[in-house]
């Protein structure tokens, strides 16, 4: 199985591996952030929202970045929230958009090409995990 807008291209080997997103994110949550650099800050509700987003290396040996999001909204569901965080057409710049599969336990590879200003077209592959807790929460882990 390959995607690309002109040449096959490979879907990375951990996105087809099954893994525990929720269990990953509790290890991450458990970090000191002082570990993180704080690379978005809005510290003052706008429009019901306010974040912060924080990031770091994946580990000491690779080029990839993690970044971590905390967010809070005021006025909004849960389900309005996760509408919104897997419409692509939220994506500024979107060129190519493409459902490529649903996994067994429920996760959704996506494929898509965005376009931003003079850089160069980019094409990546997402893996969507959600989880619905019996609480009415969400949980959105979406990796590349």
């Amino acid at each position: 199985m390959g995607c690309g807008s002109s040449t096959i291209k490979p879907l990375p080997k951990d996105l087809m591996e099954e893994r525990d997103e929720w269990a990953n994110y509790k290890a991450l949550e458990a970090e000191d952030l002082a570990k993180w650099k704080l690379t978005g800050n809005q510290a003052e509700w706008k429009n019901g929202f306010k974040m912060q987003v924080h990031q770091r290396k994946l580990n000491d040996t690779s080029k990839c970045d993690l970044l971590r999001g905390h967010a809070l909204y005021q006025a909004t569901t849960p389900d309005q929230l996760l509408a919104f965080f897997t419409d692509p057409a939220n994506l500024p710049g979107l060129q190519k958009w493409v459902d490529i599969e649903t996994l067994d336990n429920g996760d959704q590879l996506k494929y898509y090409s965005i376009k931003m200003g003079p850089m160069k077209t980019r094409e990546n592959v997402l893996k969507y995990h959600i989880h619905r807790d019996d609480q009415g929460g969400i949980f959105l882990s979406i990796r590349s």
